[in-house]
């Protein structure tokens, strides 16, 4: 009786192993989905020249899964030298924005399209800067809230 009681235990333990597999590496299909194709900020050098201003930044976040994501938050790093305000979609805050997946496929592969362009308010503080070169992005997917670093090209 030992024995059948410890089989369907295993056998118990493997489905649920196998659905957690499922889980995490098959269903969420979403594994470090964003990046940055493009931004726009003001050349580190002309810094001196706008000192105590506020100016413009942008990027473009591209969502490179099958499926739309839940973003939570972006926090930019690396930098020094400005103080960045919050970050908006559209003049809206970030949290529980959905970004929808950018991923087109075609009969010979795929590729992305235009992102969302997420806007922010600089403030320079120094005459010399560096300007953001990473976004950690938190997001979820399937109720599990998961972070990524991804460079900022083209700062």
């Amino acid at each position: 009786m030992k024995t059948k009681q410890l089989s369907i235990i295993l056998g118990l333990l493997l489905v649920m192993g196998i659905c957690v597999y499922n889980y995490y590496h098959i269903s969420t299909r979403s594994n470090e989905p964003f990046l940055i194709d493009f931004s726009k900020a003001i050349i580190e050098d002309t810094a001196p020249e706008l000192l105590n201003t506020k100016q413009d930044y942008y990027f473009s976040l591209v969502n490179g899964s099958d499926k739309p994501i839940k973003l939570n938050n972006i926090e930019l790093g690396d930098y020094s030298g400005i103080k960045v305000g919050e970050l908006t979609f559209e003049d809206k805050p970030l949290n529980g924005l959905d970004v929808p997946s950018n991923k087109v496929y075609e009969k010979d592969g795929w590729h992305t399209e235009q992102g969302l362009d997420i806007h922010y308010t600089v403030t320079i503080l120094k005459e010399k800067i560096i300007n953001p070169k990473t976004a950690t992005i938190t997001y979820t997917t399937s109720g599990v809230v998961h972070k990524q670093i991804v460079k900022i090209v083209g700062i």
